[in-house]
């Protein structure tokens, strides 16, 4: 970005000055012309954390601590609205409580209107039944003519953290768009402290004074009333209670920085990304404007929220980022990425006999298999693992998914279907139809195990399908499914590829796989292609995908290959002992796996996957170091690098 001439003097007045008194403001955020930096590419990107620099006031908005006569909430800040009359409550003259019904709800809605910059804090329990709630700001909560009638799943701007099927969220809502960040390990039946704080760039939750998740997308601008709504959905929900001790609202202020502050906060820097992604910053002490330029290319302009589109062209990009201050002091960074094309295609084999479908991938299964190791994506681009197992029985398709998915009451796991294997999903035919959504419910969830969907949504008869046989169960580690399919029934032809997609739903809310899934991308599934030979070797195939990069581990006849854009690494060193080969293979291709994942994977007793590691570094049989850490093993990255660039 090139600064004008006539302010060119006076900046260099004022940076003299400032320099005096501000040592800091050089460095990687410079006046000016940012210096170059690259930083260590990332083989899976990851959100980086803003320093949000603010001051709290005493200043209050909004502030409740239900202790007024005679209805325990004051009607000069709440207006409360119910449906079927559920239960009001005021519990020993400190808590309000709303309670659930089937068919009902509550709602307290604020008098007055706060916009960004503000922060609420409420502390609550709850009964962690079927029941929804929410508490938050939002423009609309109900609609007489959907069944769960007060849902802020409803609204079209919205900043709150949303319960139900026992999963918290932190959502946010632009004009209908939403991204959800899931909350783990959180049981509401304690007392817990909750902050939400709402900024023009980012929305932060915090419990118990330990910050839990950060959306930096889709961040409303406009005031909003504060809401806290139980609805008891369905007949089936039963009741619930939510119990709320104080709620209070109040703005915080912003502190004038000497110069502006610029934050990356997906993805890292130097790391790979693929079209579909976008770049998302956070920018403090400025005026309110970000200039950029791709590539050298003339500088564009936007307003917050930063965020925007990567550039179409494969290959590396350089990105310059420009914001300034009310008093005109500039600050720069510069930042590069690979932009590369995510299309992956995966041989699997040809399997012997009928695989058991009964929920479980058992190791006859696993043997005749590939496998494939994903990162699933949630809305607010959080990775969580998943493997899949496929393979090719006689004129037939066969998947099975392991995932950490809870089994509850509306978890499931749906397969996006191409038939004809262009990658794309969106061919809506009823009659032979080439691309199909198959649902398969775990063992707790309600309604059918297994239903079948065409792209927009319309529900297709099981007589379309003969032969689809669906099942799934579920453990302590999480659920699993298996699939098997007639491939002439979505016109599908094993040699040319089938594409498949992965879609996981918790709470009503979803994680994808490929990731892009997540941006509404339907045109680039994984194609799958049949080798037409039988698998020997239950790790004769691994596939490594991980975030937007693609790594693929293959083995073949014994020898292991790690290939990625960056370099190749061979390890030659084959074991005569089959399940030590296995075992090494399994423990080069996580950075971190657990006692218990191996004792699945490899099909044996746990003390017996014990020994088998201890046999491999004790006769130093692995070319990188593995240590025991918290129920698992890691391998040493450092020792790995190190010995394999020599």
């Amino acid at each position: 970005m090139q600064i004008p001439e006539w302010k060119a003097t006076w900046i260099l007045l004022l940076v003299i000055i400032l320099s005096s008194i501000c040592p800091s403001l050089g460095g990687d955020c410079s006046i000016g012309e940012s210096k170059r930096h690259i930083e260590s590419a990332h083989r899976i990107s990851q959100k980086n954390e803003p320093n949000h620099n603010i001051a709290e006031t005493t200043e209050l908005l909004l502030e409740d601590d239900f202790t007024s006569v005679p209805l325990g909430f004051d009607t000069s800040i709440w207006n409360l609205s119910t449906h079927s009359n559920p239960p009001v409550i005021w519990e020993n003259q400190e808590w309000l409580v709303l309670e659930g019904e089937p068919i009902s709800y509550s709602i307290l809605k604020s008098v007055i209107e706060t916009g960004t910059n503000v922060i609420a804090e409420f502390k609550i329990t709850f009964t962690e039944g079927l029941s929804y709630f929410g508490i938050g700001w939002s423009d609309k909560i109900l609609d007489s003519e959907n069944e769960w009638q007060a849902n802020f799943r409803l609204s079209q701007n919205a900043v709150l953290i949303d319960y139900w099927d026992n999963e918290l969220c932190l959502v946010t809502y632009v004009n209908g768009s939403r991204i959800a960040a899931p909350v783990e390990n959180l049981s509401l039946r304690n007392e817990h402290l909750f902050r939400l704080e709402w900024h023009s760039t980012l929305v932060k939750l915090l419990i118990d004074n330990e910050e839990k998740v950060v959306i930096s997308r889709m961040i409303p601008q406009i005031p909003l009333p504060f809401i806290v709504a139980i609805s008891g959905h369905h007949e089936r929900s039963g009741s619930d209670q939510l119990a709320i001790d104080f709620v209070r609202v109040s703005p915080v202020s912003l502190i004038d920085l000497l110069q502006p502050e610029i934050n990356l906060i997906w993805p890292i820097n130097g790391s790979e990304i693929t079209h579909h992604d976008s770049i998302d910053l956070d920018i403090s002490g400025s005026i309110g404007q970000l200039f950029y330029s791709w590539d050298g290319q003339d500088n564009e302009t936007i307003d917050t929220p930063w965020d925007f589109a990567v550039p179409k062209n494969i290959g590396t990009h350089k990105l310059e980022v420009f914001a300034k201050n009310i008093l005109g002091v500039w600050s720069s960074r510069t930042y590069y990425f690979d932009v590369i094309q995510h299309q992956l295609v995966v041989t699997c084999p040809k399997m012997r006999g009928n695989p058991l479908i009964d929920g479980v991938i058992n190791s006859d299964e696993q043997r005749q298999s590939a496998i494939i190791l994903g990162n699933i994506m949630n809305e607010n681009r959080d990775f969580e693992e998943m493997t899949m197992y496929i393979s090719f029985p006689k004129e037939s398709l066969y998947i099975g998914i392991e995932t950490k998915l809870a089994d509850r009451w509306n978890s499931r796991i749906s397969l996006l279907l191409d038939g004809e294997g262009d990658s794309i999903w969106d061919a809506d035919v009823t009659s032979l139809p080439n691309d199909i959504c198959v649902t398969v419910g775990t063992p707790s969830s309600y309604g059918p195990l297994c239903e079948v969907f065409s792209p927009s949504g319309n529900k297709l008869s099981h007589s379309l399908f003969p032969g689809m046989i669906a099942s799934s169960s579920a453990d302590e580690y999480g659920s699993t499914i298996e699939l098997l399919f007639n491939l002439a029934n979505i016109n599908g032809n094993a040699t040319k590829g089938i594409g498949i997609g992965v879609v996981i739903s918790r709470g009503g809310y979803d994680s994808f796989y490929p990731t892009y899934l997540g941006y509404d991308i339907f045109s680039e599934l994984l194609i799958i292609r049949s080798s037409d030979v039988y698998n020997h070797n239950p790790l004769n195939l691994l596939y490594i995908v991980s975030g937007s990069t693609a790594v693929i581990l293959i083995v073949i006849f014994s020898s292991l290959y790690v290939v990625s854009i960056k370099r190749a690494v061979s390890l030659n060193r084959t074991l005569d002992d089959d399940d030590l080969e296995r075992l090494k293979t399994l423990l080069y291709s996580y950075d971190k796996i657990s006692i218990d994942r191996l004792k699945r994977l490899l099909g044996f007793e746990r003390s017996r996957v014990e020994k088998m590691v201890q046999k491999l570094v004790s006769r130093g049989l692995v070319d990188i170091s593995v240590i025991e850490f918290e129920q698992g093993y890691i391998r040493d990255l450092p020792e790995f690098k190190k010995r394999s660039e020599n």
